[in-house]
């Protein structure tokens, strides 16, 4: 290669680099880029300076995964990926002009939105000071009891005011909360974007929009509902992590243990930490409840716990509600909303109304022989499984009757009316539904410098590693799984997991960064994994999915303590007699209950193999949950 080549191609790869040169001027000039700050797979950050010389926060859409950048221009790598840029520019603005509403002490803000190098920017408030995670790992700190409930207090009604506006931030974690020259934590890094982003671009659906230890499980379910329960599992394990300087464990470790009929391994602040005030580290402990309709259900209801005044939302009943958000500017919508509502009502059973949490709606009310219900429009996202949401429904409870939705004339808001048609009430019966990983060996934490790694210290003794991977020996140490490093208190099977590929053979493969015990240099190795999807059916049964000599095979592994279910631990269910359906797919079982549930059957016809003998087995879900 001579030295002209070398030079032209040099100067092509500075021409293609991702972030913008310090000094790059944008807006024609109002801002210019001082520094690059960090970077992500949806965006890049830097800091700049405005036009009066002040410090600013620049962040850019620049989606990594099809982007590329030819001085300051960024556009798709191919044409095929244009239109998806530019859906992801367009939700990039949105977001922006989304969060520009949120004015509060404790939210960052944004100053402007606007578009160049055909791309989106957003300029945000430059806030001073240190991470809530810097704070916590850095050992000279100490996080007093009394700094905790203040800064908990102030970012609960944060969220709080955030869930008044109509929007969720998804990515609550230490990491996103700033603690700035006052002392006043600030919110930072919305993930909603991000999460859209994922679901709208296939090349995007890859990238992760979770935080392990932090996200609840519901973010790591695509379409699964998501509400403000969800941002209040992450701040009460934000603050679970301030409060015992461990980060909590992974949400789909704790739901695998109430698959299996195991004690949940998060361990219960309440009881554990003198000096808090009565009653803050119970809040905490039951906004972390794994399952979403045991957890606090609103800011204002966390608030409420604290300040000893009454909660208004029944979580224990709150699968009973039909909830959605209806935004002032879906009216047009109503019609459509109307037909999906009179699908899915049926009769709900004493629950109480939760609290508003948008205002942007008109209220309606109710009146039912003697009970009369306002109803206030609530946020929740797209339906899927467990609490039945729709983006353009309003809150609706039926008081020993069914309702229907209606248009009143003039104003375009949603109204109850009755009678309504005799519809088909849709049935819940899987309440959860997640994979998992068979690891054969066990672990534990060591440190090379400033790097994390697990060191295999205990294996299976029936694993087969022909199977799993011959290089698995005692003292191995483990530093990377799929190109992403061992961290502290982070388990392999959760490094498997965010990068989750299923092959045909039921196995997951993962390319396993070690060392031997010799000390010998590190080398990359296969391990391979028979998946499990693990499923818990009424609130009571726990099954597990895997290959079993070529074929999945599905098995009870656990019911829940008092259980009235005729199936029982050991039972291989075959399929579903009333449908005819085989269980022979790895969410064949998930997909029969999903549509049986929609056509509002509860009792459920298993075939079923106990101990050698086929018979079958019906299961009333209305007993079981």
């Amino acid at each position: 290669m001579g030295p002209q080549t070398l030079a032209r191609d040099e100067a092509t790869e500075q021409e293609f680099v991702d972030e913008l040169k310090p000094g790059t001027r944008l807006l024609q000039g109002q801002y210019t880029v001082t520094r690059f700050l960090n970077s992500g797979g949806f965006g890049i950050t830097y800091v700049a300076k405005d036009s009066l010389g002040r410090e600013v926060v620049i962040k850019e859409c620049f989606p990594g995964a099809f982007c590329q950048r030819s001085k300051a221009i960024v556009a798709a790598r191919s044409p095929a990926h244009q239109a998806e840029f530019k859906s992801i520019v367009n939700l990039f603005v949105q977001e922006a002009h989304n969060l520009s509403k949120l004015v509060h002490p404790n939210i960052v803000g944004v100053h402007q939105v606007f578009e160049d190098n055909d791309t989106a920017y957003m300029a945000i408030d430059y806030i001073k000071g240190s991470d809530l995670l810097d704070m916590i790992e850095d050992k000279s700190i100490t996080l007093a009891p009394s700094n905790i409930v203040a800064m908990t207090h102030k970012l609960l009604n944060a969220v709080a005011f955030i869930h008044s506006n109509g929007i969720l931030h998804r990515d609550i974690s230490p990491d996103n909360i700033l603690i700035n020259e006052k002392a006043e934590p600030i919110l930072i890094d919305f993930g909603a974007a991000r999460q859209e982003a994922s679901r709208a671009s296939r090349a995007l659906s890859a990238l992760r929009v979770v935080k392990d230890g932090y996200s609840p499980q519901e973010l790591y379910i695509a379409g699964s509902e998501q509400g403000p329960w969800s941002d209040l599992y992450a701040l009460g394990a934000s603050m679970y992590h301030a409060i015992t300087g461990e980060p909590p464990t992974n949400s789909q470790a704790r739901l695998a243990a109430i698959v299996e009929g195991k004690d949940d391994p998060q361990v219960r602040l309440a009881g554990r930490f003198p000096h808090y005030p009565d009653g803050f580290l119970e809040a905490i402990d039951m906004a972390m409840s794994t399952l979403p309709r045991k957890r606090i259900q609103s800011a204002n209801d966390w608030l409420a716990m604290l300040e000893k005044r009454p909660v208004q939302t029944n979580t224990e009943n709150i699968d009973s509600l039909v909830m959605a958000m209806v935004a002032a500017d879906q009216a047009s919508k109503a019609e459509e909303a109307q037909a999906k509502v009179a699908e899915q009502l049926g009769k709900a059973q004493d629950v109480a109304v939760p609290p508003s949490v948008v205002g942007t709606a008109a209220v309606g009310t109710a009146a039912v022989g003697t009970a009369a219900v306002t109803l206030a429009p609530d946020y929740r996202a797209k339906p899927n499984r467990g609490l039945w949401f729709g983006f353009a429904a309003v809150l609706v409870l039926g008081l020993g009757g069914f309702f229907y939705m209606s248009t009143a004339s003039g104003n375009g808001a949603l109204q109850i009316s009755a009678p309504a048609p005799q519809a088909v009430a849709p049935v819940n019966l899987v309440n959860l539904a997640i994979w998992d990983v068979d690891l054969p060996f066990k672990t534990t934490e060591g440190v090379d410098g400033d790097a994390a790694f697990a060191t295999i210290t205990d294996i299976r003794k029936e694993a087969d590693l022909t199977l799993y991977g011959t290089w698995i020996r005692k003292g191995v140490e483990i530093h990377a799984i799929n190109d992403d490093p061992v961290t502290k208190g982070q388990s392999a099977a959760a490094l498997i997991l965010k990068a989750f590929k299923l092959d045909p053979d039921g196995l997951v493969r993962a390319a396993v960064l070690i060392r031997k015990p010799s000390g010998s240099a590190k080398k990359r190795v296969e391990l391979a994994l028979p998946a499990i999807r693990r499923i818990g059916l009424f609130g009571m049964v726990g099954l597990e999915s895997r290959i079993v000599d070529g074929e999945w095979e599905t098995v009870v592994t656990g019911l829940q303590e008092g259980s009235a279910s005729p199936l029982q631990i050991g039972d291989i269910l075959l399929g579903e007699a009333q449908s005819k359906s085989r269980f022979n797919t790895a969410k064949a079982l998930e997909e029969n209950m999903e549509s049986l549930g929609a056509k509002g059957i509860t009792k459920i016809v298993f075939d079923v193999e106990r101990a050698g003998t086929t018979m079958q087995v019906t299961v009333d879900a209305g007993v079981q949950g």
